[in-house]
C-alpha cells in the first residue's frame, strides 16, 4: 500500500441553497394564495407570507378603487397603526404622494435604498419617518388585464437596494396577485 495521488473537489453551495430557500419561498406564498377564496384571504396570503419569506418589517397592499381615481389600504403588516391611517386613502393623482401611489401612476416597480434616498423623493413624509432606523422600501405594480390595479410595498430594516433574487421574488410574487385579481373579477364579474 502506497498512496500514490490524491483529488480533492470543493464546491461552493452557497447560491444553490439561495436557489432552494427562494423556490420553497415561492412555493409557500403561491400555495397559500391558491388556498386563498376571498380577496381578504389572498391579501393576507400575500402581505403577511411574502413579507416572512422576504424578511421584511413591514408590508402593504393598495388597491385602486371604482372610481380609478384613489387607492386604498387592503392590508398592511408592521405598520404602526397612525401610518396605517395616513397611508388608507391617496388619490393618484395627488402632489403629496409616496411610493405606492407612483407605482400606480407610473406603473413601475420603485426602489429606495434608504431613508435619505425617501425623503429626497418625498419631502412632505419627513416627519412621519423613524429618526431611529434606517431601511429601504420596495413597491412593485399590481396588473390585470385592464391595467395597474394596485401596488404591493415591503419595508427592509437595513439600508441599500434589495438582492436581484428579492427583486424577483416580489415582481414575479405582484405578477401573481395581478393574475389572481383578474381571474376573480372574471369569475365574479365584481372587482376587489
Amino acid at each position: 500500500g502506497n498512496f500514490d495521488c490524491t483529488r480533492c473537489y470543493t464546491r461552493d453551495v452557497t447560491k444553490l441553497r439561495v436557489a432552494e430557500g427562494r423556490a420553497a419561498s415561492l412555493a409557500r406564498i403561491t400555495s397559500t394564495i391558491a388556498d386563498a377564496v376571498t380577496p381578504a384571504e389572498v391579501f393576507r396570503a400575500v402581505v403577511d407570507e411574502t413579507a416572512s419569506a422576504i424578511g421584511a418589517v413591514s408590508a402593504a397592499v393598495w388597491l385602486v378603487d371604482e372610481s380609478g381615481k384613489t387607492i386604498a389600504l387592503r392590508r398592511d403588516v408592521g405598520y404602526p397603526p397612525e401610518q396605517a391611517a395616513q397611508f388608507k386613502k391617496a388619490a393618484i393623482a395627488s402632489s403629496a404622494s409616496f411610493p405606492a401611489v407612483d407605482v400606480v401612476r407610473d406603473g413601475r416597480p420603485l426602489w429606495i435604498e434608504s431613508k435619505t434616498a425617501l425623503v429626497a423623493r418625498y419631502p412632505h413624509l419627513a416627519a412621519n419617518i423613524p429618526a431611529d432606523r434606517d431601511y429601504q422600501i420596495g413597491c412593485v405594480p399590481l396588473r390585470t388585464a385592464d391595467g395597474v390595479a394596485g401596488a404591493l410595498a415591503f419595508t427592509f430594516a437595513t439600508p441599500g437596494v434589495p438582492d436581484d433574487e428579492v427583486r424577483e421574488l416580489v415582481t414575479l410574487v405582484g405578477r401573481y396577485v395581478g393574475q389572481a385579481m383578474g381571474w376573480y373579477q372574471a369569475g365574479q364579474g365584481a372587482g376587489w
